[in-house]
């Protein structure tokens, strides 16, 4: 606990996220990632730490409109890094 102006602060806990993998990787029109994920909501987020695009994942991923570069997808708690070519 951390304690300011006499109130008691609780320090943030760092969460752990799991990772898992898409393919293909590097893609250049969708991406795909396991069968557990679907139905799941994700967010895809860029190198500048903006949310770019978020949804439910079904089947794959149109990443086309995406500007080439690095990016992480988060789903449930758990996140892959890939490359837009």
């Amino acid at each position: 606990e951390y304690f300011a102006n006499g109130r008691t602060l609780i320090e943030p806990q760092k969460i752990a996220l799991a990772q898992f993998m898409v393919y293909p990787n590097p893609s250049h029109s969708l991406i795909y990632f396991p069968t557990e994920k679907y139905c799941q909501p994700y967010k895809i987020i860029n190198i500048t730490g903006q949310i770019v695009e978020s949804g439910i994942f079904d089947h794959g991923i149109n990443i086309e409109h995406l500007v080439a570069g690095e990016y992480v997808i988060l789903v449930d708690r758990t996140f892959a890094k890939f490359i837009k070519i």
